[in-house]
């Protein structure tokens, strides 16, 4: 395991990785770690400055949406140096107990900074390792576990509960624990519940708490199985110990206020299945090379796609399907039916569009001569539909769909979007002006209200930043940066975090130009479909 470094946690552990490609951290850490002799006091200064955080919220299949966390870059570079500096005990804290297979790990070439121990495609071998001579399982997990933190916990969690209360008892004393509670809830607005949803940071701590309830379930002698992030998966022989396990682990969780989702836990007895069969019919199915027969293996490919995403409203399993879809040779005649299959299934699955983008984009460039029609009339429907809910990611991913396909966006759509109040859909429809894809008539002075400095240390400080650094925005009452010596500095060091110029190029097509195969039947070899990278760490 590397040594974690600052430079990488800022740079790509902290924006959510859900968010549109230009979205991205990387100008910030060069310029806080370059210029670190010289950053305004109120980065280094030992008193707690609360900020807001813009929220982006996510769509999750069949279940509730999740409020994620663009922090403001002062609280998370305070929380991100603290990490670093006691990176050993926090790592050593989030591997107790032994049966998290997503505890984190560092490696300096992963595209984030902290990642899964066991890489995502190895969990089926795992569990299925764990399961060898037991007959039960107990399959629960966390009721809305990141919401329901307490901060404080984390603290009981890293110190030990009893000497977390003694030393809250005196003053002056400062622990690690102590820390990292007040920075955490430095970046909430104070607030003591819940903690910030994807940052990299969120992901160490959430193990550090759960490796204290994985260590009762040791001392208890049930841990054997699996946890990934907080689902839990234990194996037994008998069904009386896996109820036993199952009040131990309510009363481990009750200790640091946490509770399971009722809807979720069972046990069963063995075998059941090891992984999702959708998933494992989507990954085997062939598909032929011919123009004829690819065009009807198409269909018949997202036929039992639709069917199977009827079926468990719960799976991405269409976001997987098009992700399956990825390196297939398409004939140029089947080009233009695969993008009408890809943008149905963005139409109906949250979460489908990071996958259709290049996906269309290599079949565009494979026939050029394809429509842009459908896809801008997509694009305007779900803007239309999802804003008012103010659904953030289905709303920003459209958005740069527009951008990245050269669409126009209609006076309506974009309207609605301003309604939202969002500053990652704002920021994606104001590059889209920039590039005059926006319609005239437009109501742009909604967004004046939050140009304010106060507002940099709130939720819309990524907008006020951004719109008034690159002149998309125009302050009435002078500069909201020139007003905060954190950002002035940012402006100063040339600091962007939303990079223009992050329009993908498109990708070389992949496409069969010989079309003559021995037979209709012939099958070419299965495409290299890595099912990792199509899951994440709410899927499956």
């Amino acid at each position: 395991m590397d040594k974690l470094i600052l430079k990488d946690l800022l740079a790509k552990g902290y924006f959510p990785r859900e968010l549109p490609p230009p979205f991205k951290s990387g100008s910030f850490a060069d310029a806080v770690v370059k210029a670190a002799k010289f950053l305004p006091a109120e980065f280094t200064q030992k008193k707690d400055i609360w900020c807001g955080f813009t929220s982006y919220s996510l769509a999750r299949p069949g279940s509730l949406r999740r409020r994620m966390a663009v922090l403001n870059p002062l609280p998370f570079y305070r929380l991100a140096k603290e990490v670093v500096a006691s990176q050993k005990r926090l790592l050593r804290l989030a591997a107790r107990g032994g049966i998290a297979i997503s505890a984190p790990t560092i490696k300096a070439k992963n595209s984030r900074a902290i990642e899964y121990a066991v890489p995502l495609r190895e969990f089926p071998r795992v569990r299925a390792q764990r399961r060898v001579a037991k007959c039960f399982v107990l399959t629960t997990d966390v009721s809305r576990f990141y919401p329901s933190i307490y901060t404080h916990s984390l603290d009981w969690a890293i110190e030990g509960k009893a000497k977390a209360k003694a030393s809250f008892k005196v003053k002056g004393m400062v622990t690690l624990g102590t820390r990292i509670d007040k920075l955490i809830q430095a970046g909430h607005e104070g607030q003591t519940r819940g903690i910030p949803i994807r940052p990299d940071t969120s992901i160490l701590f959430a193990h550090v708490l759960l490796g204290a309830v994985d260590k009762r379930l040791k001392a208890g002698g049930f841990a054997v199985g699996t946890r990934f992030m907080d689902d839990y998966e234990l194996v037994f022989e008998s069904r009386s110990e896996a109820e036993r396990a199952l009040a131990v682990l309510e009363e481990a969780l009750a200790d640091y206020e946490l509770e399971l989702n009722p809807q979720k836990t069972s046990i069963e007895e063995l075998p059941i299945s090891i992984e999702d069969e959708a998933i494992e019919e989507l990954r085997t199915f062939q598909i032929r090379t011919t123009s004829q027969g690819q065009r009807f293996d198409l269909l018949h490919f997202f036929n039992r796609a639709f069917a199977l995403a009827k079926q468990k409203p719960d799976r991405p399993i269409l976001r997987y399907a098009v992700g399956r879809l990825r390196r297939l040779k398409v004939t140029k005649k089947c080009c233009e039916l695969l993008q009408e299959l890809v943008l149905q299934a963005a139409s109906v699955e949250p979460g489908v569009w990071p996958k259709a983008i290049p996906c269309i984009q290599r079949l565009r460039a494979a026939n050029p001569k394809i429509s842009a029609v459908p896809i801008a009339e997509v694009v305007d429907m779900l803007v239309r539909q999802q804003s008012p809910r103010g659904h953030s990611s289905e709303v920003a991913w459209s958005l740069w769909a527009a951008v990245v396909f050269n669409l126009p966006i209609r006076k309506k759509a974009a309207n609605a979007v301003l309604n939202m109040s969002d500053d990652v859909c704002a920021l994606i429809l104001l590059h889209a002006r920039e590039l005059k894809l926006v319609q005239q008539g437009v109501k742009w002075n909604k967004l004046d209200v939050h140009l304010t400095t106060q507002e940099l240390r709130n939720r819309h400080w990524l907008l006020v930043y951004e719109a008034e650094k690159k002149k998309w925005l125009k302050p009435t009452s002078g500069s909201p940066i020139a007003g905060d010596p954190v950002f002035d500095f940012l402006k100063r060091m040339g600091v962007e975090f939303y990079d223009v110029t992050a329009i993908p190029a498109p990708p070389k097509p992949i496409v069969k130009k010989v079309e003559v195969a021995p037979s209709e039947d012939a099958y070419e070899e299965e495409p290299d479909v890595e099912f990792e990278e199509d899951a994440e760490e709410s899927d499956y």
